[in-house]
Parts: structure tokens; sequence; C-alpha cells
């Protein structure tokens, strides 16, 4: 079934593509919506019936079922943005449907929670989803006889363009040589709005790949793509990473004694220096807020064990390039950096929609922090749970520092 329906909707997206120079595709498009929508619902409704009737879904069938809940809902949504009468159809769907604020079994089934298998409730839900597919049916049918609306003022309109056609020919049979005249006009005019549009296309497909740069600076190059293709970055949980964290020792004595334009090149040319260092390692540069400087491994793609060693090899590498690094307005002075790393559990994702912000929870960056804090100068300050990763990587020296 699900094979043929599969068939019968591509030969439908087919004609639509065929039809894409009328009025009537939009409304197609809403009508293959539909029916995509109560084909998925139809499905999920079996799950359903599953859950009730047995009090619990496995893991594969539930994921079916939220597959299927989803598509369809997104199915549904998608028809109100191809046909103005179709948002204002299921408003009136909604409003009227009398059951529609009672579908609350469909919750349960996305919670599946364990419960005692009740024959009565999964017919009750039975009964209720099949009164929201027939409503859906209705605006089906309500969608298709406006597609035959449309589609009959389309011929009208054909019918009448081609009259119209057959006198403009007998006009032009007599005038030709003045459309003659207009036409070479016209292609010159063309061709020039060409050449221009090359340019200006040209010219965004720089300007987005500036744009792209600018995103991927902000964000993992991950979740830009899915920023990209408009689609919600959900939060995602790390059992291990390695966050890190410096800052300039001393660097309130220095703001204090040099202006601001000198503090925003010195720390444009230390953290210059930091990133090129960074492009060598499996790190992700998280953001600097003043003299801090947060770098995180393992998210966003897991590395397994590896994190905690990039971590501590790029820590390093920065520590070394620091001894030969000069504050740029004070050449004859060297600079110390403080840094702490902690290897935990955390949680990641993209908080803000005007300035969106890739951000780490948990009290691994908290602890991450405090070992910074805590730490000294030109040296690397770790915890307990840090060590015994290394350790477990293998190569690094450690001692212990005392309480």
């Amino acid at each position: 079934y699900n094979v043929a329906n599969d068939l019968i909707l591509d030969q439908l997206s087919t004609r639509i593509r065929q039809t894409s120079t009328t009025g009537a595709w939009r409304l197609l498009i809403a009508f293959k919506f539909v029916i995509r929508s109560i084909e998925n619902f139809s499905i999920a409704i079996v799950y359903g019936l599953y859950y009730f009737g047995k009090g619990h879904l496995s893991l594969d069938n539930y994921a079916r079922y939220v597959r299927y809940d989803s598509l369809a809902q997104d199915y549904l949504n998608a028809t109100q943005q191809f046909s103005s009468s179709s948002q204002n159809i299921y408003e009136l769907f909604v409003d009227n449907f009398p059951y529609y604020d009672n579908l609350t079994a469909r919750l349960e089934v996305y919670a599946n929670l364990e419960r005692t298998p009740d024959n009565e409730i999964a017919t009750t839900y039975y009964d209720y989803m099949s009164l929201y597919i027939d409503s859906l049916r209705m605006h089906q049918d309500k969608l298709r006889d406006e597609i035959l609306l449309s589609v009959e003022q389309e011929l009208e309109g054909a019918g009448t363009l081609q009259t119209v056609t057959i006198c403009i020919l007998t006009l032009v049979l007599f005038i030709s040589p003045f459309i003659i005249f207009l036409v070479r006009n016209a292609t010159q005019t063309i061709q020039t709005f060409a050449s221009g549009l090359v340019s200006k296309t040209t010219e965004l497909k720089r300007e987005r790949k500036r744009c792209d740069r600018l995103l991927c600076q902000m964000l993992p190059k991950a979740v830009v793509r899915q920023l990209k293709q408009r689609r919600q970055v959900p939060a995602e949980s790390f059992d291990s990473v390695t966050i890190y964290f410096s800052d300039i020792v001393g660097f309130t004595a220095i703001s204090a004694s040099s202006t601001p334009l000198e503090i925003i090149a010195f720390l444009n040319a230390l953290y210059k220096m930091f990133d090129s260092k960074l492009e060598r390692y499996d790190v992700y540069k998280v953001e600097t807020i003043g003299d801090a400087y947060m770098v995180v491994s393992g998210l966003p793609h897991r590395n397994g064990l590896k994190h905690v060693g990039e971590i501590a090899t790029m820590s390093l590498d920065l520590i070394a390039g620091v001894k030969n690094f000069k504050i740029p307005h004070r050449p004859n002075q060297s600079v110390s950096i403080r840094i702490g790393f902690n290897t935990g559990p955390c949680v990641a994702g993209v908080v803000g929609t005007k300035m969106p912000r890739y951000c780490l929870f948990g009290d691994t960056i908290n602890t991450a922090s405090r070992m910074e804090s805590t730490g000294e100068a030109m040296k690397i300050h770790i915890s307990a749970s840090a060590k015994e990763a290394l350790d477990a990587v293998g190569g690094y020296y450690t001692e212990l520092r005392g309480t």
C-alpha cells in the first residue's frame, strides 16, 4: 500500500512540475501535502493503537510513531504555505472540530510511559483520530474543488488568450517591419540586462560566501548547515568533553596603563596567534570575553577519548607561543597566561535568534573556569577527571599541586 501510494504521489509530483507555469501548481502541492498528511496520520494511528492496546511501544515502534506523526503534522503545516485559503480552512477546521482539544492521547503516546493495556481507551483514541482524519479528508475535498475551479479559470483564460493571440498575429503581419525593429532593440536591452545580472549574481555569490565564513566563525559548521536549511538546532548532551579556559595574568594592570586602541591591538595580535595554533588540533573555539579564551574538544563532533589529549597538547603549544610573544605597544614586556581545563559531561546548543551563539552548559564548564582562575602563571591547572583521562591516553606527565 505504501509503495503504491508513493508511486502515485511521485506521479502527481511530476504532473505538478509540468504545470508549474500555471497558477494551479501551489494548490496541487497543497493537495499533495494533505494526502501525505492523511497517509502518515493513518500509519501513526496503528502505533497509537498498539501503545494503548499493549501498554508500551518498543524503541523502533516509538521512533516510527514519532516519525509518521511528526511528518503528518509538518505536511499539514506546509499545506498552509502554498494556499491562503488552505490556512483559513484549517483555522476554521480547528475551531469547529469538537475533538481537536481532546487529542491528548497523542501526547501520551509521545511520552511512551508504560501503562496498563486498555482496549476502551484504544477504541476512543481510534475514534477521535478517525474523526480527525475524516475532517482532513473534507479539507482535502475543499482543496480539490478549489483546484478544479482554478483549472476552469485557467482554461477560460487560455481560450481568451488564444483569441487575442490570433488577433495580434494578424496585426503583426501588417506591422512586422516595426516589430523587427522593436525586437532588435529589445534584444540589445536584454543582453545589457543579462550582463548586469551576471555581474550581480557573481557579487551575490561572493557576499554569500563572505556571510558563510562569518557564520562559521560564530557557530560550528554542522550547526550553520542546519540553520541555513531553516531547521531547528536541538540542544545536545555530550558524555565526555574537555573544556579549556585561559586568561592573561595582570591584564587589569595592563589595561589601566594602556589606551583602548592599544588593548584591542594587543588582544588581536595574541588571539591571532592562538587561533593559528588551534587549526592544528581537533578543537572548537567557543568564545573570547575580554582576556578570557574558551576552547572545547569533543563537540560538536565526538572524537572518543582524543579530546583530552588534543586540549593538553594545544595548551602546551599555546604556552610555548606565549613565551615568544611580545605586547605590540610594549615590546620589552612579556605576557603570562593562566590555563585550566576539565573533562566531563556537558550540554551544548544554539541560544538566541537575532544573534545566535553556540553555548555550553554544565558543571564541567564551571569547574574548568575554576581551574583556570585558581591556577598559576604559565602553568596548566587540571582537574582530577582530566588527569584520569590523560593517564588513560598516556604520554603526559603531571604533578600534584596539593590543596
